[in-house]
């Protein structure tokens, strides 16, 4: 009996190595494969966009990111072909339970099984994120508040948001900045966060329901110049920002390929990303890195 047992452990933690060996995609396996699969998740369209609307496979997609997933993978060469799976926003950190902790050091659940081998959806670089992924930039950025134009007399600082309310999409790298500073600057008059999807929150603060929101820089401009001209650009928070892509913490090789087209790409004023750039902000990726980090 005693042996059987022993053979029975054996053999499942033999099925265990080849279940994650199967699962692991490295570059390796992407060549051979041609295939090169994105999970595509956007909450605001200065991202892409995705029809039909509630589509996860065979969608239509439009936008900076989804041309920038198409160059990468022109980039690569040898045949590869992308592949996209449309997901939720928050669905990016979900762990195998279909659950995102924060502290916790897990291998988000679709990265996990070999859904997706990249996550192209302008993630911020945060340290609740790295425990679970590794991060290649593309450009830095600032957060940036979002008032009704109306208001915007009253907003200047940081401390004009204390006891105010925020609307903000739930997991994003501005809920972050919100919880922490409710537990250190606005802890004696907290900020109250209701989290919601970017286009309810946006049409909370045009019908003034809600007092701002948080943007990063990029989907900041698009929004105030291109979308609802009934908000405005109140000012800058928090530090310097890192914006990009993430992975499975064991893909080094695609993470140098990743970062070897980006600098390639930053380092040429007429590369594709600074015509992508151009197109969708009016501006090139060199010109936004420049105002940016000009802020103080």
């Amino acid at each position: 009996m005693k042996v059987m047992i022993k053979w029975s452990s054996l053999l499942f933690f033999i099925s265990l190595f080849f279940i994650q060996k199967t699962h692991a995609r490295s570059l390796e396996t992407i060549y051979k494969t041609g295939e090169l699969r994105f999970c595509m998740a956007s909450f605001h369209p200065s991202l892409f966009t995705a029809s039909p609307k509630e589509c996860v496979k065979n969608c239509k997609y439009e936008g900076p990111v989804y041309e920038e997933t198409l160059l990468f993978t022109k980039f690569l060469g040898k045949g590869v072909q992308p592949k996209y799976t449309h997901i939720q926003w928050s669905d990016q950190f979900k762990n195998k339970q279909g659950k995102i902790i924060h502290d916790g050091e897990y291998t988000p659940q679709y990265l996990a099984s070999g859904e997706c081998d990249i996550y192209p959806n302008n993630l911020t670089k945060n340290d609740w994120r790295l425990k679970k992924m590794d991060f290649v930039m593309l450009f830095p950025s600032r957060m940036m508040v979002i008032v009704h134009k109306s208001e915007r007399i009253k907003y200047h600082k940081p401390m004009d948001l204390s006891g105010k309310v925020a609307v903000v999409e739930a997991n994003t790298s501005f809920h972050s900045w919100l919880v922490e500073q409710n537990k250190t600057s606005f802890q004696k008059n907290p900020i109250q966060i209701t989290l919601m999807n970017v286009n309810l929150l946006l049409e909370q603060l045009v019908n003034k329901q809600a007092n701002f929101s948080i943007f990063d820089a990029d989907s900041a401009m698009w929004i105030t110049q291109n979308e609802y001209p009934q908000l405005s650009i109140a000012f800058p928070i928090g530090s310097m920002d890192q914006i990009g892509w993430m992975f499975r913490k064991s893909d080094k090789q695609l993470q140098k390929k990743v970062d070897l087209f980006f600098n390639s790409q930053r380092a040429d004023q007429n590369s594709a990303i600074n015509q992508i750039w151009k197109k969708y902000y009016g501006m090139d990726l060199i010109k936004f890195v420049r105002i940016i980090s000009s802020i103080d």
